[in-house]
């Protein structure tokens, strides 16, 4: 009995019972209302696929139904439900589950359960859609409803995991030929696919080739089954046809499966060809298309976008990582990119899963890094060193040492290179000869860092070396000149001679600076008439700089003055004497004593003159007008001996002259009986220039001039008003002082700091506080006591500016800073500075306060007093150092970048201690808050390159070289450069950095 009958039978059945129940419809009279007819006429309406008309006959007939348990109203929400659940209605699937709910015993339950399993199949929950459809009675089923369920049932398997149940369910789809069919071999083919069943996925596909739906797909499939059974023949024969028959979105797919068809066949164009179609057709890259595209750019000669692909390859730990590393190398070195090669060839190295390119990759790292920096922490030679260990057999041990000692020569780590050449037994004739020119190159790096001691070993070695002449010539002259600045004057002598006589040595332009360093150990030794012959050699020679000529000549004029030949030294003194020379002064003013020396008085006093005139700002400007005035006084011409007297009074008060110009001002007012001018100028003595021996013997001459004028007690007035304490020293004071300063100069510290603390115990007013003062601080100066030392330099500092207050000043700052107690230092350095005559002691303040200035961040004064400081003519290269780096991290901190690189750079071209190296570190930083990240990225390498020894630096300039890479997305070199500080930076703090920036890099990549 087919299903149609069976329904038909089923609503007879129905009819039946609606007419014994036909009274329990609504109130209308069987004239104005027929239920039944109702009913029949949705029924087939319903039957007839008409579901809008059967769904409006459902409804009116249950909304006239009060009895809701009667079949009749039963059988119209079934109809109503169905009818709506037909029609696509929102509300369809809410009155299948209502009436699945309602009547879970009715006779409509299979047809319900059916569609509610329907329904949760559409919604995705296959599960609970195949609980639902394990309750269905199949053979109550339509065909059509038999097929529906079968596939459904099938499809649902395969989404929740059951795939042979699927395959099975599909293949009864496919036997029952209907609307299904296609469908079910589609999805029987696909699985059978997943499953990795090639040859019955690929019999079914080609049952669907023609298909209209699936027809494209199939192409696909067919590809990539061939592609997988490594069909490339297939493969190539069918891409063409497929990609033109697939949907746009898949058309990408296929030109992948195309290229790396070519890729494995090695026709790197063909494939770079598919491979550029298929990058199109996707947002990312994964590491083996990158990988595959990467290698097909770099045998194209396209080595810069292969970079970038292999780039995207090296994050994992696998050999794909490796080959990438390695391959990525390459394409460095082609474009002249060493720096990021040896990068590359390191990470390639230490992947090891590939042991013949790992080896290989580490020589190609070694060798890069010994043409290029050696990196930050000679990573290199540690690797080469423990290649050597575990290869002893290796036939490339002797490449591997080559390169060690290449790297050392790149860092120049001269000592660990020599070492390594020693090691060496025998050495070939080219090893003997690198350690030969390696001795030479290590004493000029000691020399130049002032290592004497060191560059002498190294220079010796040269000296008895196989060298070239020249070389060993040039090794023998700084041999001297090292030994010179150990003072080691007769060893200099000696090598300078042999220099001299040596072979060549003559057409060498520092051939006559041989003559010249003679001559100064000679004149160190006061053997002024060697020295003589040797100056007179050096400038009579071709010798052209300037300042050394002029130099020569100075000490050639100091050698005849300390022979008396003052003829001879007016000479030498005068080939500088207006020359400009930082020594024309001094030339002027030995001229000057000459002349005085031979009694020609009115030539020392012409040149002293000229001195004044010429060199106003001079150290020896004051000295000069003394000796004027003191001149003028020996020819007795007291007018003009007061008028240069005067003249320096104004000009240099705090001359250490200056209070016996005023002496000897005041004693000739007082030879000539001019008692109240001789007064003037006493007092002034004794008010400026407080517990000096010239104040003391002040007080004892305004003493007898006021008894000269009968006016004693006048003179007791004055000394009270000033509080001068002592008018005469008791003998008990002088005593206790005296017996504290005999220790003092015997260099008996212990015995004098006793004496004076009795003396300071005993005399609060004593007249030698000062004095007792100053020779505490000094003994406590000499046994290191500071807290001792510093309340003595206080006392004096505090008291009025006296013969040592500069020097309390100076060495209270000192303590001060050193102490880190900034504030005060830089108060004591900047009086210093205002006070000061002393040129030297002037560039400390100048320089203590600026760095001071600095520590307390008050960049804008330590700014103010670099750029005085700069000026400076005495500035030596020390402070010229410290000039440029206050400068240049002053104006960084003050973000003004631009300035401060040009400090900066000038601070680490000029030094190469710490200074130079945190300068060049803050000069790269500046370039890269500047946005100039290739500068940068160049200045950091400079940094490893000049400043290898100083780990720290480098390293931090390394992690900056990171943010570099990052800032340019070049994740790789990023990492491996923070690798490489991890691995082998010794300090946690920068180490700790470094990892932390590495999660953070490959938090970027992930995302």
């Amino acid at each position: 009995m087919n299903h149609v009958n069976k329904k038909r039978k089923i609503c007879f059945l129905f009819v039946l019972l609606l007419l014994v129940q036909y009274a329990g419809f609504a109130q209308k009279t069987q004239q104005q209302y027929d239920p039944l007819e109702t009913y029949n006429e949705g029924v087939i309406l319903f039957e007839n696929n008409h579901f809008g008309g059967a769904l409006t006959n459902f409804s009116d007939l249950l909304s006239n139904c009060n009895d809701k348990q009667q079949q009749l109203y039963i059988n119209a929400r079934y109809y109503e439900a169905v009818s709506t659940l037909k029609l696509g209605n929102a509300d369809g699937e809410a009155k299948i589950s209502a009436f699945r709910e309602d009547f879970p015993c009715s006779s409509w339950s299979n047809q319900i359960n059916f569609f509610y399993g329907g329904i949760l199949f559409k919604s995705r929950k296959y599960t609970d859609a195949l609980e639902v459809y394990q309750t269905v009675d199949t053979t109550l089923l339509s065909e059509d409803e038999n097929q529906e369920l079968t596939f459904q049932s099938g499809y649902a398997n395969l989404q929740v995991g059951n795939s042979q149940q699927a395959i099975n369910l599909f293949r009864t789809a496919m036997e029952q030929n209907g609307v299904y069919k296609n469908d079910a071999t589609y999805y029987y083919a696909h699985t059978q696919y997943v499953l990795g069943r090639n040859k019955l996925a690929l019999d079914a596909f080609n049952d669907l080739r023609n298909d209209r739906v699936y027809g494209k797909q199939v192409a696909v499939y067919e590809l990539q089954i061939h592609f997988r059974e490594k069909n490339f023949d297939e493969v190539i024969r069918l891409g063409e046809s497929a990609y033109d028959k697939a949907d746009a979105k898949r058309k990408g797919e296929i030109a992948k499966m195309i290229a790396e068809t070519w890729f494995v066949r090695g026709d790197y164009d063909k494939a770079l060809e598919q491979y550029t179609v298929f990058q199109r057709s996707t947002k990312k890259l994964s590491r083996n298309d990158n990988y595959q595209i990467g290698f097909c750019r770099m045998k194209s000669g396209n080595y810069k976008e292969a970079i970038r692909n292999f780039q995207g390859v090296s994050n994992e730990n696998d050999s794909l990582s490796q080959y990438a590393a390695y391959y990525l190398a390459d394409c460095y070195v082609k474009t002249d990119q060493l720096k990021f090669a040896k990068n590359a060839f390191l990470s390639a190295y230490k992947s090891g899963l590939d042991t013949e390119i790992s080896e290989d990759a580490l020589f190609n790292y070694a060798k890069l890094s010994a043409q290029t920096t050696s990196g930050s922490f000679n990573e290199a030679v540690s690797i080469l060193k423990e290649f050597l260990v575990k290869n002893p057999n290796s036939s490339r041990q002797m490449e591997a040492v080559e390169l060690i000692i290449s790297n050392y020569l790149s860092s120049k780590n001269y000592d660990a290179a020599l070492k390594e050449l020693e090691s060496m037994n025998p050495r070939t004739i080219e090893m003997q000869k690198i350690y030969d020119e390696l001795s030479f190159l290590a004493g000029t790096e000691s020399y130049n860092q002032a290592d004497y001691n060191k560059a002498v070993d190294y220079y010796l070695r040269t000296l008895n070396s196989r060298s070239n002449v020249k070389t060993r010539a040039e090794a023998c002259f700084w041999l001297a000149d090292s030994y010179y600045q150990l003072q080691n004057y007769l060893e200099a002598e000696k090598y300078f001679r042999q220099f001299l006589i040596m072979p060549q040595t003559s057409t060498l332009k520092i051939y006559p600076l041989a003559y010249y360093g003679i001559a100064y150990s000679d004149y160190k030794k006061e053997n002024y008439q060697e020295a003589i012959q040797s100056f007179r050699q050096f400038v009579s020679s071709s010798y052209s700089e300037t300042a050394v000529i002029n130099d020569a000549w100075a000490r050639l004029g100091d050698c005849y003055f300390m022979q008396r030949n003052y003829t001879q030294a007016v000479e030498a003194y005068e080939k500088i004497a207006e020359s400009g020379h930082r020594e024309s002064d001094y030339a002027l003013f030995q001229i000057g004593l000459a002349y005085g020396a031979q009694g020609k008085y009115n030539n020392k006093i012409q040149t002293l003159n000229r001195l004044a005139q010429l060199y106003p700002k001079s150290n020896y400007f004051d000295k000069a007008l003394y000796e004027i005035g003191s001149t003028h006084l020996v020819t007795n011409d007291q007018r003009a001996a007061i008028a240069s007297f005067d003249r320096l009074l104004k000009e240099r008060p705090r001359s250490v002259y200056a209070r016996q110009a005023l002496m000897k001002t005041g004693m000739m007012y007082y030879t000539n009986n001019q008692n109240e001018q001789a007064l003037k100028y006493m007092k002034q003595v004794v008010e400026n220039y407080p517990a000096t021996n010239e104040s003391r013997e002040a007080i004892n001459v305004m003493r007898n001039i006021y008894m000269d004028m009968n006016r004693l007690q006048d003179f007791f007035a004055y000394t009270e008003k000033n509080k001068i304490a002592a008018v005469t020293v008791t003998e008990k004071d002088s005593l206790a002082f005296l017996v504290a300063e005999n220790f003092y100069q015997d260099g008996n510290c212990n015995d004098a700091l006793k004496a004076l603390n009795n003396y300071f115990k005993d005399h609060h007013q004593g007249a030698f506080l000062l004095k007792a003062h100053y020779y505490a601080a000094s003994c406590n100066e000499k046994s290191n006591n500071v807290d001792a030392q510093i309340s003595h330099w206080e006392y004096i500092i505090n008291f009025a500016n006296n013969d040592y207050t500069d020097e309390a000043l100076l060495k209270a700052a000192r303590i001060e800073y050193d102490k880190l107690n900034y504030t005060k230092a830089a108060s004591y350095y900047e009086r210093l500075n205002n006070i000061t005559s002393d040129p030297l002691r002037k560039l400390e303040a100048l320089e203590g306060s600026m760095k001071s200035n600095f520590f307390l961040a008050n960049y804008d004064k330590a700014i103010s007093l670099a750029s005085q400081l700069k000026t400076s003519d005495e500035i030596s290269m020390t402070q010229q150092v410290q000039v440029h780096y206050i400068l240049g991290k002053s104006f960084f901190e003050k973000r003004n970048f631009s300035e401060a690189l040009t400090e900066l750079d000038a601070c680490a071209k000029m030094d190469k201690s710490v200074y130079g190296a945190e300068a060049a570190y803050y000069a790269a930083f500046s370039l890269f808050n500047m946005n100039e990240n290739e500068r940068a990225e160049n200045a950091v390498f400079d940094i490893a390159d000049r400043f290898a020894s100083h780990n720290y630096w480098v390293a931090k300039a390394f992690i900056l070289l990171s943010d570099i890479y990052v800032a340019n997305a070049n994740y790789f070199q990023a990492k491996e450069t923070l690798k490489s500080i991890i691995d082998n930076y010794q300090g946690n703090d920068l180490k700790q950095i470094a990892q932390q920036k590495l999660k953070t890099i490959e938090s970027l990549e992930s995302n």
